[in-house]
């Protein structure tokens, strides 16, 4: 691997300590991950411009590995979960024989679920490794996190989580909620570390009034809905949601960017409504033009945790309105946009509360929010956690392809 002038500032690279091979696992992702794909590519492009390397490991159709922009991306022959979206690689020990073959100085593991013995593997090899909890935690999945636990109806939640996080170095946290429960369970190994946005690549400059224009076709109001459309993500409370405000007199429409095994329904739930799906947008320039030119963002879910999708809409200078279920109301304060119980008539009254609120003003606050989460304070602070665990390391490229056993077709 060619190694890359740093590009970040000096307080990223600590040089005393000298370049890392830092591999990333995630298990449980595929093509509707959209969120920790990102998060994945702009990670790993910071991690390469402050002179280290970096290689993700995770599930495919069959075994590759693929340098690129941001790393080399490694897959495993992986069972696809049906309409899920997602794939999950069915043997830990071609993840464990992959990165014995890599030799990783660190290791970071994005799922709790199905990769907990990984920090086993980790402590064994005197790998220094974190976890990454970028999903919400559900009693339900540390009852399968943990095998050997003894369950009579509902897992004991510290239990579970001590059993499966005490050989990691340290749990990162993306919001404030899942760095108390960690800190309650694990102290002193919890940090909150916000992931980030792209500020260029998502920005009130990409305001279009052409592409405003195409899809209000004649109607005041525009509304967004980005993301998968899965049961989740609770896609039918924004069409709830358009329902009532156009009930209530307004002139509003809905654009739903998205795919997923929930669309037949909800085309059905819309067939009366003015509700255009554009399907899953790829193209990160469009997908921000369409986020900058409409008026409000409706991010439902639940569940949902930091937000992705959440803070480029608040990037782009459009507020948000989110479920105070989910995590979201961490990204609305000062703003940004509004938190409210995810129900149709609740999401309405929150898009007149906003829509209140003079155009420029509503984009500003939305912008100003989003300024304070920007990618290199994630990488810096990731970077710093890996650096503050001492240890030698040599400076050497990732094994050759052929030379890797895990993967047939490398």
């Amino acid at each position: 691997m060619r190694w890359q002038r740093n590009t970040l500032s000096p307080a990223t690279t600590h040089r005393d300590n000298g370049p890392m091979r830092i591999v990333h696992v995630a298990n449980f992702y595929g093509p509707g991950s959209e969120g920790l794909t990102t998060a994945l590519r702009a990670i790993g492009t910071g991690y390469l411009r402050a002179g280290h390397q970096f290689a993700t490991i995770g599930p495919g159709r069959t075994n590759t590995r693929v340098e690129t922009a941001w790393g080399t991306r490694i897959t495993l022959a992986a069972f696809h979960q049906g309409n899920r979206m997602r794939s999950m690689v069915p043997l830990e020990f071609l993840i464990k024989r992959t990165l014995t073959e890599l030799a990783p100085d660190r290791l970071e593991v994005s799922d709790r679920l199905t990769l907990h013995h990984l920090g086993p593997w980790a402590d064994d090899h005197d790998v220094p490794a974190i976890m990454i909890a970028h999903e919400r935690t559900r009693k339900w999945v540390l009852s399968m996190a943990m095998s050997s636990l003894p369950v009579q109806g509902e897992p004991d939640v510290e239990v579970t989580h001590r059993g499966t996080l005490q050989q990691y170095r340290n749990v990162v946290c993306t919001t404030l909620a899942s760095f108390e429960l960690f800190e309650r369970l694990l102290p002193g190994r919890a940090r909150h570390i916000p992931l980030g946005v792209d500020l260029e690549e998502f920005s009130p400059l990409k305001w279009s009034a052409p592409v405003r224009r195409s899809y209000l076709r004649n109607h005041d109001v525009l509304l967004v809905h980005a993301g998968r459309l899965t049961n989740d993500k609770a896609p039918e409370q924004s069409i709830s949601a358009l329902r009532e405000l156009r009930r209530r007199g307004v002139d509003a429409c809905l654009v739903i960017a998205g795919s997923g095994p929930a669309e037949g329904r909800l085309r059905r739930l819309a067939s009366d409504l003015p509700v255009e799906f554009v399907g899953f947008i790829a193209d990160r320039a469009r997908l921000a033009t369409l986020l900058a030119s409409a008026d409000i963002s409706l991010c439902p879910g639940p569940a949902d945790t930091f937000g992705l999708s959440a803070l480029e809409s608040i990037a782009c200078g459009t507020p948000v309105v989110a479920a105070m279920t989910s995590d979201l109301s961490e990204l609305l304060s000062a703003g940004a946009g509004v938190a409210v119980a995810p129900t149709g008539l609740a999401f309405a009254d929150a898009v007149q509360e906003l829509l209140a609120i003079g155009t420029e003003d509503r984009r500003t606050a939305a912008r100003h929010r989003a300024a304070e989460f920007p990618w290199e304070a994630t990488i810096r602070a990731l970077l710093d956690l890996h650096m503050a665990i001492e240890g030698d390391r040599t400076e050497r490229p990732f094994p050759a392809a052929g030379s890797l056993q895990g993967a047939d077709t490398f």
